[in-house]
């Protein structure tokens, strides 16, 4: 799970960069068509692919499951059990923290606040991909280490220091560097999450309690950007930032009670 997020977030530290450039040299009608393409490409890609379409086809996902299916009241049932409510949680207000703050009201902080143009956005954009797709593939190593009870919490930690250092560190230098450590915080965390949820959950609703799981983090990517925006523009950009740090400050607390409960 590390390494397949890390590959994906390779891919982000590439494009954030290019795309704030080719941004500033062509405009952002050119970027949004290059990305348009490249996606159309990786859905025509899965369309065509007879691997990807034997190995996910119903009959092998039954055989490799191998357990009967659960009802809604098992996986309701399911869904009370408080590792798994803290781990849903830990999901929601990190993609809270990542819509909200680092990809909605981040942004427009650098550039009317501190003055960055679009390609310096992008490159620090990418020095947060490189911090979690450095951290995505070392996320099994370190749990193994620290357990994960230790890991949600310094992940946690870390990145609610990191939103408030970067209200106090103008230089695009020391941007970066919080960029850097900030991704680090986000991305150990990623791959642990619905890992956690596999462990805890019955097999035969695991797919559900992942599908509810997913869901905490939609509803995160939803609110945080209007609820944030709102925020930024009655109160002040450095509200949220304020807000964010304590939610997840409020998270990291819950996360350290998993310590016996999750290895």
């Amino acid at each position: 799970m590390g390494v397949f997020q890390g590959i994906e977030f390779t891919g982000s530290f590439m494009g954030a960069p290019v795309g704030g450039l080719l941004a500033a040299t062509f405009g952002f009608k050119f970027v949004f068509t290059i990305a348009a393409g490249i996606l159309i490409l990786a859905v025509i890609i899965m369309v065509v692919s007879k691997e990807l379409k034997e190995a996910t086809s119903l009959e092998v996902t039954q055989a490799q499951r191998g357990v009967r299916n659960g009802t809604w009241k098992d996986s309701l049932k399911a869904m009370q059990d408080y590792v798994f409510v803290v781990v849903c949680l830990t999901g929601f207000i990190r993609m809270f923290a990542m819509m909200g703050v680092f990809s909605t009201i981040l942004p427009l902080y650098l550039s009317i606040r501190l003055g960055f143009d679009v390609a310096t956005i992008g490159i620090l954009m990418g020095t947060r991909s490189i911090g979690m797709s450095v951290a995505n593939f070392l996320a099994g190593r370190v749990a193994r280490i620290a357990g994960k009870p230790g890991v949600f919490v310094s992940s946690l930690l870390l990145t609610a220091i990191t939103i408030i250092g970067m209200l106090f560190f103008p230089s695009f230098e020391a941007q970066a560097f919080l960029f850097l450590i900030g991704g680090m915080g986000v991305g150990v965390l990623m791959p642990l999450l619905p890992v956690t949820i596999a462990e805890v959950i019955n097999p035969s609703i695991r797919g559900t309690a992942i599908g509810f799981f997913r869901t905490s983090f939609a509803v995160g990517a939803i609110i945080a950007p209007i609820l944030l925006t709102w925020i930024s523009t009655t109160w002040g950009m450095e509200i949220c930032f304020y807000l964010v740090a304590f939610l997840l400050l409020f998270n990291a607390f819950f996360s350290y009670t998993l310590r016996g409960r999750i290895d």
